[in-house]
């Protein structure tokens, strides 16, 4: 008799903790990816084309968070001051851009054309930027934490006060790199030299 009470005590518990209709908590941590795309990415995907732009397209301080913009052709756009946490922007063409002050954490960039663009004071930290094209942009007091500049193409590119730089990897450091007092990998450039 007490096996049988307690068989039922125990199926009797066990189905009320895995009851569907209650509520299951969500584990956060305090550097999670977003999760919800920004209130300004709806009206913004309609305007831009990403074959073809003839206007240059312009969204300061917009909330384009989660956006997906795989591809599209932002060449001159201004981005200044724009939230793009987390967007997808790879094989984008940025170039010429205006993106100062924006912040482009955990953004994926892979591939994409940021030549000549404005990228002062921009928060990239965590952001994958393998394979893009950095040529003459410029990065003055950019935040690059745990950035990701492999195979990045930096040919020209002002990285003055860049912060938390790795530039493992990276193509076409600037040599006087060690006099902007940027935090790198120096065997990325030793390596080059030896080539």
């Amino acid at each position: 008799m007490l096996l049988i009470l307690t068989s039922v005590l125990i199926i009797g518990c066990s189905s009320a903790t895995e009851s569907p209709s209650a509520p299951k908590e969500e584990v956060t941590t305090s550097i999670s990816k977003p999760t919800t795309v920004g209130k300004d990415v709806h009206s913004f995907a309609q305007r831009v084309n990403p074959k073809q732009q003839d206007d240059v397209v312009s969204c300061q301080e917009c909330d384009l968070k989660m956006a997906s913009l795989v591809g599209a052709n932002l060449r001159g756009a201004d981005l200044s001051g724009a939230n793009l946490r987390g967007a997808d922007l790879s094989g984008a063409d940025l170039s010429d851009s205006d993106l100062s002050g924006a912040s482009l954490w955990l953004v994926n960039l892979r591939g994409a054309s940021l030549v000549g663009a404005d990228l002062t004071e921009i928060d990239l930290e965590k952001a994958l930027l393998q394979e893009a094209n950095l040529s003459r942009a410029d990065l003055s007091g950019a935040k690059l934490i745990l950035a990701n500049l492999a195979d990045a193409d930096l040919f020209g590119a002002d990285l003055s006060g860049v912060i938390g730089a790795d530039f493992s990897g990276a193509l076409n450091v600037p040599v006087d790199v060690n006099e902007v007092g940027l935090q790198f990998n120096m065997d990325s450039i030793d390596k080059g030299k030896k080539d």
